[in-house]
């Protein structure tokens, strides 16, 4: 049984503890939308109420974990930054069905998912360029918001820590969420 209350004053701590200018305003909206309640899909993970916090808590522990398993220094605030926002897309996207007893979409999510949580994300607080990338193509080529391969050689390059948000999410998914 997830913990929503439980879950929702760790992601404050923890993106209160980044100290971003404008993360304040950032916690607000979360506490004012369905981030906190919503499911974090309707059939590949977490379809009940507060999966989406959930999950978003389990990416972060993820790409912490991942980042010291592989020695990759990624700063503490960015992997929080990049793991609990990552899917600020989904926020508005379900409804819950009390006749089926389960959740839908309301609304296809974007076809620019990586983009369109990088846009909510960024109407608070800045991003540096490595959460940037982190967040745009923590779907890797399963993203829709742009041709993955075309930024895969730049990425190798510039940003290597995208990998492991990729990794973090899907292995969050397949292997920790329950």
């Amino acid at each position: 049984m997830i913990d929503i209350e439980s879950n929702k004053r760790e992601i404050i701590r923890l993106l209160n503890s980044t100290n971003r200018d404008g993360i304040s305003n950032l916690i607000k909206a979360l506490e004012k939308s369905d981030f906190f309640d919503a499911p974090a899909s309707t059939i590949y993970h977490l379809n009940c109420r507060g999966g989406l916090a959930e999950h978003s808590l389990c990416v972060y522990e993820t790409l912490e974990t991942l980042s010291k398993t592989f020695n990759v220094n990624i700063p503490k605030d960015s992997i929080i930054i990049v793991g609990l926002l990552h899917d600020l897309c989904k926020i508005y996207t379900y409804v819950w069905s009390e006749k089926n007893k389960r959740y839908y979409k309301r609304k296809a999510i974007s076809n620019k998912h990586g983009l369109k949580s990088i846009k909510r994300a960024t109407q608070f607080i800045k991003l540096t360029n490595k959460e940037y990338d982190m967040i745009r193509w923590h779907m890797n080529h399963y993203t829709w918001d742009g041709n993955f391969k075309d930024e895969e050689d730049r990425l190798k390059k510039e940003c290597p820590e995208a990998y492991l948000a990729y990794f973090a999410d899907h292995i969050s998914t397949l292997f920790v969420e329950e």
